[in-house]
C-alpha cells in the first residue's frame, strides 16, 4: 500500500511476518505475534540506524480495542497535508487492524490497563506466558502505579531486548513495592502505595514519581 506526493509519503505492507511503516523518512518493523513479536526503527535508506526498541505510547483502547493510527502516533510523525489524510488513514487503519489482530484479543485486554507500557506488557507475556497471572494480579489489587513508578525509574522500555526477556522470567516474583524500596533507598510505607495508586489510570512522568518517592512525607498533588 503505498501514495506520494512531493511533500508527504507513506507505505505499509507485510513481508515474513513484518508490517513494515514508512512514513516520509521514517521507518518501522512490528513483528507480528505468530512470528517474532518486536518492534524496531530507523531511517529509511540507512540501515544502520535501525535499532529494536519499545514503542513507549499507548496503542490499546480500555477494552483491548486497539487505537488508529492517527491517534497513538504524533504531530510530528505525521505531517499529513489535508488532501491526504483521508487516504492515510484508510490504509494505515487498515494494517493496523490486520497486525494488531494477529494479537490474541485476551492478551489485549490483560495489556489495555497499562497504558504507555501496553507493548512491553504484551512482550512480556510473548516471552514468558506465566506472566498473565502477574499482570492480573497487578490489575486487580490497583496496584498499576506500583507498577508504572517502578518501570519508570528502571527504565524498563529503554532496557535492551535480552534485559526485558530476563525481565519477564522475573516479574511474577517481584513485590513492587519492596522493589520501589530499594531503589528509592527507603521503605516505601503501605500508606504511601495507597497514595501512589490514587493517580489514576495514566502513566505519570519520571520526574514525578522520583520527586513523590524519593522524598518521605511528599503529597500526591
Amino acid at each position: 500500500m503505498h501514495t506520494q506526493n512531493n511533500k508527504f509519503s507513506w507505505d505499509y505492507h507485510f513481508n515474513q511476518g513484518v508490517l513494515t511503516e514508512k512514513i516520509c523518512s521514517k521507518e518501522r518493523f512490528y513483528g507480528c505475534w505468530d512470528g517474532f513479536f518486536g518492534y524496531w526503527e530507523g531511517i529509511e535508506g540507512n540501515p544502520s540506524s535501525v535499532s529494536m526498541s519499545v514503542p513507549f505510547r499507548r496503542l490499546l483502547e480500555n477494552n483491548g480495542v486497539w487505537q488508529k493510527p492517527s491517534k497513538t502516533l504524533s504531530s510530528t510523525d505525521i505531517s499529513i497535508p489535508e488532501n491526504e489524510l483521508s487516504n492515510w488513514k484508510y490504509e494505515a487503519d487498515a494494517a493496523y487492524a490486520a497486525f494488531f489482530g494477529k494479537i490474541p484479543s485476551w492478551v489485549r485486554r490483560i495489556a489495555a490497563p497499562f497504558d504507555k507500557f501496553q507493548w512491553l506488557v504484551m512482550e512480556m507475556i510473548w516471552h514468558n506466558p506465566k506472566t498473565v497471572k502477574t499482570f492480573e494480579r497487578i490489575t486487580l489489587e490497583n496496584q498499576t502505579q506500583l507498577f508504572f513508578a517502578l518501570a519508570s525509574i528502571q527504565q524498563w522500555h529503554l532496557q535492551t531486548r535480552t534485559m526485558r526477556t530476563v525481565l519477564s522470567s522475573e516479574i511474577s516474583t517481584l513485590d513492587l513495592r519492596t522493589e520501589l524500596s530499594r531503589n528509592c533507598n527507603r521503605e516505601i510505607k503501605l500508606a504511601e502505595a495507597i497514595t501512589l495508586a490514587s493517580l489514576g489510570d495514566e502513566a505519570k512522568s519520571l520526574e514525578l514519581y522520583w520527586s513523590l518517592l524519593t522524598q518521605e512525607g511528599n503529597k500526591v498533588h
